[in-house]
C-alpha cells in the first residue's frame, strides 16, 4: 500500500487541487455545470499528468542510467511507453466516458461546485486506479519498465 500511495499520491494531490480551483475559477465565469465539470476534469488531468510524468521520466532515468548517461530521447521515448502502458487503456475509459459523468453527476446530485466534484473524482479514482494498478503489475512482470538485454 506505501508503494501506491507514494507513486499515486503527490500526483493526485495537485490533479485535485488543479481540478478544483479551475472549476471554482469556471463557476466564476458561467453557470454551466457541463462548462464547470469539463474545464474541473480538463485541469484535473493536466495537474495529474505533470506530476506522474515527472515520476516516471525520474524513473526511467534511473533505470537508463545504470551503466551509462542515458540519452534524453531515449528517456522520453521510454516516459511516454510507460505511461501509454499504465495509463492508455484506462484513461480512454475514464477521461472520455466515466469521469465526465461522475464529474457532472456529483455536481448536480450535491449540488455545490467543489463537493459534487470531490464525491465525482473519488468514485471515479476507486475504477481507475483498480485498472492502473493491474496495468502497472502487468508491465512490470513483462520487464517493461527495466532496460532490454543488450
Amino acid at each position: 500500500m506505501k508503494f501506491w500511495i507514494r507513486r499515486y499520491g503527490p500526483p493526485e494531490i495537485v490533479g485535485t487541487v488543479t481540478m478544483v480551483l479551475a472549476a471554482n475559477i469556471t463557476a466564476g465565469l458561467t453557470s454551466s455545470t457541463v462548462v464547470i465539470a469539463l474545464s474541473a476534469l480538463l485541469a484535473g488531468a493536466v495537474g495529474f499528468y505533470a506530476v506522474m510524468g515527472m515520476t516516471v521520466y525520474r524513473e526511467q532515468w534511473v533505470i537508463w542510467g545504470r551503466d551509462v548517461r542515458p540519452r534524453l530521447s531515449t528517456v522520453v521515448h521510454r516516459t511516454t511507453l510507460c505511461l501509454l502502458a499504465e495509463f492508455g487503456a484506462t484513461e480512454f475509459v475514464d477521461l472520455l466516458l466515466l469521469r465526465p459523468v461522475l464529474l457532472f453527476g456529483g455536481i448536480l446530485l450535491i449540488g455545490d461546485t467543489t463537493g459534487g466534484l470531490v464525491a465525482g473524482k473519488i468514485t471515479a479514482d476507486v475504477i481507475f486506479y483498480v485498472i492502473a494498478a493491474v496495468a502497472f503489475t502487468v508491465t512490470s512482470r513483462r520487464g517493461m519498465r527495466e532496460v532490454p538485454a543488450r
